[in-house]
């Protein structure tokens, strides 16, 4: 997989951005100090069988990549700009691309727990991003996590004045870049040509200092209007949602 420095590396944090064209068994080149986060953008079309089935047995492989869990619930908490419209949505952190090899290239995974994901779905847009260093630390208040997902058609504009104007606001709320960029790792579906971004906030208030700011809203976000023609941006908070776990027991 081969990557480039994204030019937000210069404000908010170091993003990588990964090209893919290989066999979905290859081996995922990268850092072997550097997370991978799998985001999967998934439509359940039979929510009793997909739960008490192929929820109940993922759990079980999920370990063998020693894998976080950061966002898994039907809906974000609250959707802020643009459409959203699958209704389940998973974000797992793995230590490596080592480690997610474990649990997604698991032989037993494959053959006998994924097709029955595939059977209770019609929809599966899974990739996997490079983030940024480790960093285990955890906050005393649950996160929550915003993401977007961009059409840009002005990089110049983008990566120039709307980048330098949302960093400051996105320091305030003491936001931190997980991952991001173009052209993750393809593993199943259809990502598109979108530039994502994944942020972790301390807290919803932290959230609301970033994004609710008056220069965000009044000055950065219309900049970011210009320089794109699609803005789909939502947060989630962070765990598995309640209502998801009572669906899954």
């Amino acid at each position: 997989m081969s990557r480039q420095f994204n030019k937000l590396l210069l404000v908010f944090s170091i993003i990588f951005l990964s090209q893919a064209n290989a066999d979905v068994k290859s081996k995922i080149n990268v850092s072997p100090e550097r997370p991978v986060y799998l985001v999967a953008q998934i439509n359940v079309v039979d929510q009793k069988k997909y739960f008490s089935g192929y929820g109940s047995e993922v759990v079980k492989y999920l370990p063998f990549g020693n894998a976080e869990v950061l966002v898994a619930t039907q809906k974000p908490a609250e959707l802020l700009e643009g459409e959203w419209a699958h209704n389940w949505n998973v974000v797992v952190k793995f230590p490596s691309a080592a480690d997610f090899d474990k649990f997604y290239l698991n032989e037993k995974y494959q053959q006998l727990v994924k097709p029955m994901r595939l059977e209770t779905t019609d929809m599966n847009n899974i990739v996997l991003f490079e983030g940024g260093p480790n960093d285990n630390k955890k906050g005393e208040q649950a996160p929550v996590y915003f993401m977007a997902k961009l059409k840009i058609d002005d990089k110049e504009k983008f990566f120039g004045a709307y980048v330098s104007e949302v960093s400051k606001h996105v320091r305030a709320g003491g936001g931190k870049v997980l991952f991001g960029g173009y052209n993750p790792k393809q593993l199943e579906g259809v990502w598109g040509d979108y530039w994502t971004i994944f942020i972790e906030f301390p807290s919803q208030k932290d959230f609301d200092l970033f994004y609710r700011s008056e220069g965000n809203l009044k000055v950065a976000i219309p900049i970011r209007y210009q320089a794109t023609s699609e803005n789909n941006t939502v947060i989630f908070n962070g765990g598995l949602s309640r209502s998801n776990k009572r669906k899954k027991s």
